[in-house]
């Protein structure tokens, strides 16, 4: 049986950010993701390689402007709690 996502490759592809999920996904069965504060990071990432079958990770940017992908103890924090964390630990916001 396949992998349903790139998780387990040395490489995972990168996709620009002006295309849809709709363009890239893996998976065609039907299926939504919701995305709340109360959700946890490492669930979030995993309903995306379920639902659409694509590798996700949650990154931050710390107070130093560097990129790093949450994993470990990021992954049981709620988006809110670790969005409150990252404020107080002065982490940069991302804008698109």
């Amino acid at each position: 049986m396949a992998p349903i996502s790139e998780k387990s490759k040395q490489y995972q592809t990168w996709y620009p950010s002006n295309k849809k999920i709709s363009e890239i996904r893996t998976k065609t069965a039907s299926g939504d993701i919701t995305i709340t504060g109360n959700k946890k990071v490492g669930n979030l990432e995993k309903e995306f390689e379920t639902v659409y079958g694509l590798y996700a990770q949650v990154c931050i940017i710390d107070k130093d402007g560097t990129g790093y992908y949450t994993s470990g103890k990021y992954d049981a924090m709620t988006l809110t709690a670790i969005n409150k964390y990252g404020e107080n630990d002065g982490w940069k916001k991302f804008k698109y």
